[in-house]
């Protein structure tokens, strides 16, 4: 069959710069119209649309409007198959059951890594969304924790198709931009790049940078980032006295991330696993790594496993302070991570290509199923 004969729709949560050469690459191959839930200013030339709610907080029942329902349900209507992310988003849910009821294939882009098991509204919806599996043709996913989670919860091995995650931007090559910091020039800095959640773990990158400081007066913790945690941070970095810390908010601006990475003698990616939370597969570790700056990570980040430890990066045990400050310690003492070895290692990590190759398996798959 003719690839531009299969109709798709896709719903996904946002058009991000760093997707669209994904989603060119699969639009150019089939007839696909997307449903973003939330809009974001980029040029492009797919076809879509945007929720009416224009929000993506939270998974509340009213946050679909009707207007949505009736454009999920004339989409599914006249597709072949309804690609949708997250099994537990309720857009995913709603357009999962009407995929269902008009006989359409689904496959669901899926980045469960944590099985929560602390609260009942947790255990409820994931029970919810586990018996969906039975819905779902197949899953697609970016990370090797991803698909044992799945595997995990009972997902059938051989329908999950398995690419990574790709930054849509190489940081080595774009050209940087000078951002005014309020540190020395020779100043070592350890970075932390991301959003400000409880699921980041910054609050842990503090403490070890507290240790760090003690016996290190030439390094400086920058922070870049906003979030709801940002208060208790600040406060954690008063209560600990804590002199060479900066917290920058957003930097969004390709140019001004490159010199920021460029500037950094090591990043940091301290993300734990939560009571409702995880980082199955954080954009910034690999865009960390196409810079070439040295890099800590947590294991328990889904996309640890592109850290090989002592060569490209380290990784430390999540919430272990005194790893992390060794960790940090040992790269701000030693020039043994050359960036070269680090870009190096990034250039064998497959691209945009590849995550579209494991996703037309995905289609393959679900079009020959009976």
């Amino acid at each position: 069959m003719n690839k531009r004969n299969i109709k798709i729709f896709w719903c996904h949560p946002q058009l991000r710069d760093y997707r669209l050469p994904f989603f060119n690459i699969m639009n150019k191959k089939y007839t696909i119209t997307f449903f973003f839930q939330k809009k974001y200013d980029i040029r492009h030339n797919l076809d879509c649309y945007y929720s009416k709610k224009n929000s993506i907080a939270g998974f509340r029942p009213n946050q679909l409007t009707i207007k949505d329902l009736r454009e999920l349900y004339r989409n599914i209507k006249k597709s072949d198959i309804f690609i949708t992310s997250f099994t537990r988003s309720i857009y995913s849910s709603i357009g999962i059951i009407v995929a269902r009821a008009l006989g359409k294939r689904v496959i669901v882009w899926e980045e469960w890594m944590n099985i929560r098991k602390n609260k009942i509204k947790y255990k409820i919806r994931d029970n919810i969304a586990i018996k969906m599996f039975n819905c779902i043709d197949a899953m697609y996913v970016l990370g090797k924790a991803q698909k044992e989670t799945l595997i995990t919860l009972g997902y059938p091995r051989n329908n999950i198709f398995e690419a990574n995650e790709y930054p849509g931007y190489k940081y080595n090559t774009i050209p940087p931009k000078f951002v005014k910091l309020p540190f020395k020039e020779g100043v070592k800095i350890v970075l932390y790049l991301g959003r400000l959640i409880e699921c980041k773990g910054v609050i842990y990158l503090i403490k070890a940078f507290h240790l760090i400081e003690k016996t290190n007066k030439n390094a400086a913790l920058l922070i870049v980032g906003i979030g709801q945690e940002k208060g208790k941070l600040i406060n954690t970095a008063k209560k600990l006295n804590i002199k060479n810390i900066y917290f920058a908010g957003s930097i969004t601006d390709l140019n001004q991330k490159s010199y920021i990475f460029k500037r950094s003698s090591v990043a940091v990616v301290p993300s734990i696993i939560t009571s409702n939370k995880s980082d199955p597969g954080p954009l910034v570790t690999l865009e960390i790594l196409s810079s070439g700056t040295p890099l800590v990570i947590s294991a328990a980040v889904g996309n640890a496993y592109f850290v090989k430890d002592g060569i490209n990066g380290y990784v430390f045990p999540q919430r272990d302070i005194n790893a992390l400050y060794k960790k940090i310690k040992y790269i701000l003492d030693n020039d043994n991570i050359l960036r070269e070895e680090i870009l190096y290692d990034f250039s064998q990590i497959r691209n945009h290509e590849y995550q579209a190759e494991q996703i037309e398996k995905a289609i393959e798959f679900v079009m020959n199923k009976r």
